[in-house]
Order: structure tokens, then C-alpha cells, then sequence
């Protein structure tokens, strides 16, 4: 009996893995939800790269999402990152768009934050020269640097890395006027290659972003070391951190104040998808026929 039940538990905790992998429906909509939003800059950009996923960072961030750290990767060097946490049942369009939503926080002449706030993940997300992503996540019983339990960590990982002090993210111009040659395609604002392998893309929106609640969710970006912080503004003026925020400061969100309520149907990640419960039934029936 006791064989059986360590057995079980084991299940219990392969299942729990298993529910935490990204599906392929996940990874085309990680890669199209960066595509909109890229597409969406405003001002509009001269030259922004079509994303695609990247398989070498999705194992990175795997390898490093399963450590259940609340902080960025030490090791990464050319490489960029954003966090996401959430003791609610994850959604990565949910999780993008509130990274992208961090764009009415960011200055586009001065290129910087809004005194108080993050803006870091935005920059991230629309930087023009990156155009691989890959992203995991891990259910984490604990997660080191927050005070919460049972929650699931999303990590995105960006190659060539964005986020570097007194660049912006992108160049304002006509759209796709500075194109490179192996980029020529025009494809709803985006350069992308002179081959498009697939013929599906993402669902092209315009409409309002939603405003997501985010008493349960956190949010992290990497910035990556350049130049010194603060750049000229429109008038000639420096608007350094005094002013305004780092692109990329890492701090904590008013959410981080809140205590976190985990619904039942939320703290089992058994019960997250149907097919889980089914294998579940058959082997508690083979345990008890047996």
C-alpha cells in the first residue's frame, strides 16, 4: 500500500510538470502577441523586426524558470528577459499584454519611465533589432523573492538582447522605411523576411488593450548595461533618473502589497486541463482493481 502511494504522489508530480510545459497553440500565440504589439508602436517605427520562436531560449528560460527564482538570470549576456508570476491560472496573452501595457508609462522623446513606474518589459517587447523568443514556465510551490505560494513563473527570453541605457527601442519614421535588404516585406508594419515560410499569422488587432487586474501578477525586466542612463529630450534637456526612471528599473508594483488568494481550482495543478483528470481516473482505477 505504501508502494502505491509513493508512486501516486510521483504521478501526481509528473502531471503537475506536464501541465506546466507550453503548448505549441502557447508558442504561436507568445509569438504572434509580440508581432501585434510590435506592430502597434506608437510612434511608428522605421524599421522593426518579425519575431519568431527561438527552441536554444526556450531552454533557457526552462532551465532557469525551474529554479523558482524572483530575479533575473546572472548568466545571460547577450541576451534579454522579462518576468511574469501569477497565482491565478496563467495566460501568456494575458501576461504580454500587461508587459505591453507599461507603454503609457514610457516617454518616447526623453526615453524613460514615468517617475514610479516600470516600463522596461514595453521596451523589451518592441525593441526593434530582436527577433527570436522563446519562454517557459514552472509551477513553483515557492518562488524566492516574493512572498506567495503555488504559483506559476513565466520567463521570456530575447535574442539580440534590448533594454540598453540611452538607446531607444526603436527609430520613429515611416513604417518599414529603412527595411534591410533581407527584411524587405512590409508585413502590417513589420519587416520580415523575403521568404514567409507560413502563410498563418497572427489575428491583426487595433482595438483598445484591456486594463488586467493585477492584484495576483508581478512583472520583471532585464536591462542591459550601454551608455550612461538619461538622454536628450526635444528641447535639448537631459532628463536623467532624477526625473524619470531607467528603462528597465527593477522595482516592486503596488500589487507586491496585496496578499495573494489562491481559489481552490487554482492550487491544483492536477485539475488545469481535462485530459490530466482522465489519466488521473485510470490509474486510481488500476490502484483499486488491483
Amino acid at each position: 500500500m505504501r508502494s502505491n502511494q509513493v508512486t501516486f504522489a510521483t504521478l501526481l508530480v509528473i502531471i503537475a510538470a506536464a501541465d506546466a510545459q507550453l503548448s505549441e497553440e502557447d508558442k504561436a500565440t507568445i509569438v504572434d502577441q509580440h508581432n501585434v504589439f510590435r506592430s502597434q508602436v506608437d510612434p511608428t517605427a522605421t524599421y522593426m523586426r518579425k519575431m519568431k520562436w527561438d527552441e536554444n531560449l526556450k531552454v533557457v528560460a526552462e532551465q532557469y524558470a525551474a529554479k523558482c527564482v524572483w530575479d533575473h538570470n546572472p548568466d545571460l549576456e547577450d541576451t534579454g528577459e522579462n518576468l511574469y508570476a501569477t497565482n491565478g491560472a496563467f495566460d501568456p496573452t494575458k501576461a504580454i499584454t500587461e508587459w505591453y501595457n507599461e507603454h503609457k508609462f514610457y516617454d518616447y522623446d526623453y526615453n524613460n519611465c514615468t517617475d514610479g513606474e516600470m516600463c522596461g518589459h514595453y521596451t523589451q517587447v518592441v525593441w526593434a533589432d530582436t527577433y527570436r523568443v522563446g519562454c517557459a514556465t514552472y509551477l513553483c510551490e515557492k518562488l524566492q523573492g516574493l512572498a506567495v505560494e503555488k504559483s506559476t513563473l513565466f520567463v521570456c527570453n530575447y535574442y539580440p538582447a534590448g533594454n540598453f541605457i540611452g538607446e531607444k527601442p526603436y527609430e520613429n519614421g515611416d513604417s518599414c522605411s529603412k527595411c534591410p535588404d533581407d527584411f524587405s516585406v512590409c508585413d502590417h508594419n513589420i519587416c520580415a523576411p523575403d521568404i514567409i515560410l507560413s502563410t498563418t499569422g497572427p489575428e491583426w488587432v487595433t482595438t483598445t488593450v484591456p486594463e488586467w487586474m493585477t492584484t495576483s501578477d508581478f512583472s520583471e525586466a532585464h536591462q542591459m548595461p550601454h551608455t550612461p542612463a538619461g538622454t536628450d529630450g526635444p528641447d535639448g534637456s537631459t532628463a536623467g533618473a532624477t526625473d524619470k526612471e531607467e528603462i528597465g528599473t527593477i522595482r516592486e508594483t503596488a500589487a507586491d502589497m496585496i496578499p495573494y488568494i489562491i481559489q481552490p481550482a487554482q492550487a491544483c495543478a492536477v485539475m488545469a486541463k481535462p485530459w490530466l483528470l482522465t489519466l488521473l481516473m485510470t490509474v486510481l482505477f488500476t490502484y483499486v482493481i488491483h
